[in-house]
């Protein structure tokens, strides 16, 4: 399946997309979002729930981030927006993959080239979800 799939309301529900070359913008998820496909291209306002993403080459973008972000792949860019600088939430098992914090490609200093295993994930608390919400609407 090759496509796009938009959507400025909040998502509620556990949702599983799969497809090659899928293009995914969301304003918040709340809950578990998968997707399993070749170079996909996922943006999120925020992010409270669980992303999970299968696939190599895949570019992920969250303005916020206050759940886990889970990519099994190689060769993929997670780039997290300037309130996401909690690297514990991030969980990347994969080659060649960036994960970017604070001002993405604008702050190289904030780039880290991954190496498997590094990241794990920690619960979120509800004021960090809260905030991270307010901000994106």
């Amino acid at each position: 399946m090759k496509g796009s799939v938009e959507n400025n309301v909040a998502s509620d529900r556990n949702d599983y997309l799969v497809g090659d070359g899928l293009r995914l913008q969301l304003t918040i998820n709340r809950n578990v979002l998968s997707i399993t496909g070749d170079g996909c291209r996922v943006s999120l306002g925020s992010n409270s729930g669980h992303l999970r993403i299968i696939g190599d080459g895949c570019r992920v973008n969250i303005g916020c981030n206050v759940g886990y972000v889970e990519y099994n792949g190689d060769g993929g860019r997670i780039v997290l927006g300037p309130e996401s600088l909690d690297r514990s939430r991030i969980k990347y098992r994969g080659v060649g993959g960036v994960i970017e914090f604070g001002q993405g490609r604008q702050n190289e200093k904030a780039k880290t080239t991954v190496r498997p295993e590094i990241f794990r994930g920690l619960q979120a608390n509800q004021s960090d979800i809260s905030r991270c919400e307010r901000m994106c609407t």
